[in-house]
């Protein structure tokens, strides 16, 4: 079971539904509804993935990025740490192609650290 950092309006139980994989690679503004640890049951020395679920500010698509420990819980270019992040703040993020369904955060920088008056 994940962990969550969240949005009051974040929906646990629902957000492998609500949130896609699958995104268009190019840099959009995201707000930041939630993070919370992948599971590594049958790997216990291993140490969980970050799954972060953001919404587009501009267009409202919900999106989910894993971002991997082995990569230090940094985009590829190391110009954020993501485990420092506040639900609510808002980002600019590049995605590009990685493994599979997923993308892949290239770059990263936060635009507002402030919670978001954003309504879902």
């Amino acid at each position: 079971m994940l962990r969550f950092t969240a949005l009051k309006s974040f929906r646990p139980q629902s957000a492998h539904l609500d949130y896609t994989l699958e995104v268009t690679a190019g840099t959009r503004r995201v707000r930041l509804d939630a993070q919370g640890w992948s599971e590594v049951s049958d790997a216990p020395l291993i140490a969980p993935d970050l799954c972060c679920y953001f919404t587009d500010v501009d267009t409202g698509q919900r999106i989910r990025i894993v971002i991997l420990a082995t990569h230090g819980y940094q985009p590829n270019d190391r110009s954020l740490d993501m485990l420092q992040l506040t639900p609510g703040c808002i980002l600019s993020i590049t995605i590009g192609p990685a493994d599979g369904k997923s993308s892949a955060v290239r770059r990263a920088h936060i635009i507002s650290e402030a919670p978001s008056c954003l309504i879902d």
